[in-house]
């Protein structure tokens, strides 16, 4: 006979975990800066431009490995989250006059680049990704 308290945990498990993955995500777009920006650059249309994909190294303080894509435009940087992460992180389309490089940063034999976004918060962005934009980008 299998212990009744077992039966309600397993089936428990999955929503608890749905809850929990919900709440992480919902915390990393408060830390991040994304529900700040979501209040000023929330888009309305998806731009065609040049996609890059897996990117975006960090948000504010929240790494963003793979989970962030950027779409460069002539009327703007657009930024939207993987399928898996889109909860409380809408599509943003940021103006360029709210774009600024920061610093470049050197580790090791890669450069990542800081961008200012709307001194809101901070996106670090991989080279690929910097040189898809620099056109665009004004230097602080």
């Amino acid at each position: 006979m299998s212990d009744p308290s077992s039966s309600q945990l397993a089936f428990w498990v999955p929503f608890l975990f749905i809850g929990f993955w919900l709440f992480m995500s919902a915390f990393f777009a408060f830390i991040s800066g994304w529900l700040s920006l979501s209040n000023h650059f929330r888009a309305t249309f998806r731009p065609e431009g040049q996609k890059v994909t897996s990117q975006v190294k960090q948000m504010g303080m929240v790494p963003e490995n793979r989970v962030t894509h950027l779409i460069i435009s002539e009327q703007g940087l657009y930024v939207y989250a993987n399928f898996l992460f889109r909860f409380l992180h809408p599509a943003l389309l940021i103006p360029w006059s709210e774009v600024r490089l920061v610093r470049e940063i050197k580790t090791l034999w890669r450069y990542t680049y800081q961008l200012d976004i709307g001194q809101i918060t901070t996106l670090r962005v991989t080279r690929r990704a910097y040189e898809a934009m620099q056109r665009f980008v004004a230097p602080v």
